[in-house]
């Protein structure tokens, strides 16, 4: 059996790789430049928002059981719904570039654990890369179909999300299985 301490390189060049990858794929890469499209009449909507307090909103509100058998709210309803998330007016990229990369250290620590306690040492490459990429694959990009099921993002969005959690698996697969003991 493997111990936690032999793999605390991979966990963190796996970590610092997977990181970088997020940025070129978000930053340099074009396929995540049209996940997101402008509200039409956005100003009028963020003057509307005015005094919203940050979190995650539904319209025209979450109907109480009383509500199910009345018309009115019925046809509210029926002239749909949606999600708002609201933020805070400044973006604290720092911030949320540590929390993403602590992300990462979780998910690499999580593979870093099943691989230890699955796979022994100097097993091959191989056998390594198949048991780290289904559990970072899994880490990555298992939950991201539930926003498109259960949200309404969109489903091209939602498939490069899980494509991108698919190479980040990979990648992190592979430097488990090239460092492994």
């Amino acid at each position: 059996m493997v111990s936690l301490n032999q793999l605390w390189l991979p966990i963190l060049v796996s970590t610092m790789l997977i990181f970088m990858a997020s940025a070129v794929m978000w930053m340099v890469m074009p396929h995540h430049r049209n996940d997101w499209q402008s509200m039409p009449n956005g100003e009028r909507v963020q003057e509307m928002m005015k005094g919203v307090a940050p979190g995650q909103y539904i319209y025209p509100g979450i109907m109480k059981p009383e509500e199910r058998k009345d018309q009115e709210a019925q046809k509210r309803y029926q002239a749909g719904i949606g999600f708002v998330i609201v933020r805070e007016p400044r973006i604290e990229m720092g911030k949320q570039m540590a929390v993403s990369a602590l992300h990462t250290l979780v998910i690499s620590a999580l593979v870093a654990y099943l691989v230890a306690s699955t796979v022994p040492q100097g097993s091959p490459y191989l056998t390594v890369f198949r048991v780290a990429a289904t559990a970072a694959i899994l880490g990555y990009a298992g939950a991201i179909p539930a926003n498109a099921i259960w949200w309404g993002n969109t489903w091209s969005s939602t498939m490069k999300n899980i494509a991108d959690g698919v190479v980040y698996g990979l990648l992190t697969a592979g430097v488990f299985a090239w460092l492994w003991p």
